[in-house]
């Protein structure tokens, strides 16, 4: 009863223009959007946020993490209240493409919009401790705090001071606040704890540490990191100078000494020692090992190699939106970092460091990326970049121009389209193109070249 409720859904003819169009059709939400009810209040009380928001939202949550679900969009935009919540829809885009970026969690902050991947059963009860504070205290906590500086803030004092401090909030919400708002994605609450919580049960949490591990920091580029997490976001923003931060082996002895890490410090010395050999010369494998030393620093955090930042099981929405926006450096770079199993190296080092065991939704995007692989090394009809979007996205539409304004979905559906169409096509042109024989190849399976 909490969350809206999909009537319909499927292809729809529009009279104006003539085209179609892929439809959702939601029951209509009663109430106001939450966001209308803050403007107008300020702020809610705290025995009506306890039992009237937070409670039934987080058996949402719950329902939808049974469910291997994530909403993505948990925000006063996206919620109605009447005689209670109503979460808005969630599947008209990607996980989080349009969530604002105080909702997401540090590591997700850092990626970008379309590489976010699917998340992790934190991520919604993550943004329900941020809209918790929102609803206390306003939207204008936030204002202030432009993405960049809020990043640089949650590294210097946590995420939980840094969304928190200053703000005399209710003790009742001081378990659920510091055990969601964890630094550590490993160390926030799942449902597990938050339902014992929801039901009144006070498990008087402690404060979280700040994530400063050093007392001496790392100093590059103007800006000083106090943590491993910290010093691979700066490297990220500032990928040019790695090579310079690394050349006198500096990183090596600060993270054997300062941070006391001997495991973090071998594997970035046999990193160095690879670039070190490798060179310059080919710059696609020297950006590889650029990678690694941020996955090694930050195994958490997004797969980055300037420009991409993103998660494995984001890749395919982040290949998309590179289409879309003719990004095609950016594309091209993309489509090299999966043809040469980069990913591989994320999974790795989760092993590693997180006793990882891959989620369904990185399951199914390696064995895509898997299957990508072996059509990539074909450039004749039926592959090339057409290939690529279609393997990321078996239920996109056939994006041909030829078809411009229908939502073909199915071989049936194109072949009965491109039938209706063949006495105009063959006065003018072939009734084919690239991106009808990438997307039947697709479809079939074809992993070889094709013949006419």
């Amino acid at each position: 009863p909490n969350i809206i409720q999909l009537i319909a859904y499927g292809s729809v003819n529009l009279s104006q223009p003539d085209a179609e169009r892929f439809v959702l059709v939601y029951e209509r939400p009663h109430g106001q959007k939450l966001s209308e009810i803050l403007a107008n209040t300020g702020a809610l009380g705290e025995h009506f946020l306890a039992r009237n928001l937070v409670a039934p939202l987080a058996n949402v949550i719950g329902e939808l993490v049974a469910m291997d679900i994530t909403h993505g969009r948990i925000n006063p935009d996206n919620i109605y209240y009447q005689d209670g919540p109503v979460l808005g829809e969630c599947a008209s885009e990607p996980c989080g493409y349009s969530q604002h970026f105080y909702y997401e969690p540090l590591e997700r902050m850092q990626a970008h919009p379309a590489g976010k991947g699917n998340g992790s059963n934190t991520t919604d009860f993550y943004a329900l401790a941020v809209l918790l504070i929102e609803c206390m205290f306003g939207k204008q906590h936030f204002v202030n705090y432009p993405r960049d500086s809020l990043i640089n803030r949650m590294f210097e004092e946590g995420t939980y001071y840094a969304l928190t401090k200053n703000l005399s909030h209710p003790e009742r919400f001081n378990d659920f606040l510091r055990g969601v708002l964890n630094h550590n994605p490993s160390d926030r609450w799942t449902w597990k704890y938050i339902k014992p919580w929801t039901d009144g049960r006070r498990l008087h949490v402690l404060e979280p540490p700040t994530p400063i591990e050093t007392s001496r920091p790392f100093e590059f580029k103007k800006k000083i990191a106090r943590s491993k997490r910290e010093l691979a976001h700066i490297f990220f923003e500032n990928w040019v100078g790695i090579p310079e931060a690394i050349s006198n082996n500096q990183i090596v002895q600060w993270t054997s000494i300062s941070l006391r890490n001997k495991a973090l410090s071998e594997s970035l010395s046999r990193i160095i020692k690879t670039i070190n050999e490798l060179g310059t010369k080919n710059e696609l494998q020297f950006n590889e090992q650029l990678m690694n030393i941020l996955l090694a620093l930050d195994p958490a955090g997004p797969i980055r190699m300037s420009p991409l930042s993103m998660f494995i099981d984001g890749i395919e929405t982040l290949c998309t939106e590179y289409y879309f926006n003719k990004q095609e450096k950016e594309f091209n770079l993309l489509a090299r970092f999966i043809d040469m199993n980069m990913a591989s190296s994320w999974i790795s080092v989760q092993s590693i460091h997180n006793d990882y065991q891959p989620p369904e939704a990185i399951k199914d995007a390696n064995q895509k990326l898997d299957k990508l692989r072996i059509s990539m090394h074909y450039t004749g009809i039926g592959f090339g970049i057409e290939r690529i979007i279609y393997e990321l996205n078996p239920e996109m539409s056939c994006l041909s121009p030829i078809l411009e304004g229908r939502y073909i979905n199915t071989i049936p559906a194109l072949l009965t389209r491109l039938d209706s169409m063949a006495g105009n096509l063959s006065r003018s042109a072939e009734p084919m193109d690239r991106h009808i024989f990438a997307y039947l190849a697709a479809k079939l399976g074809i992993q070889h070249d094709i013949k006419l």
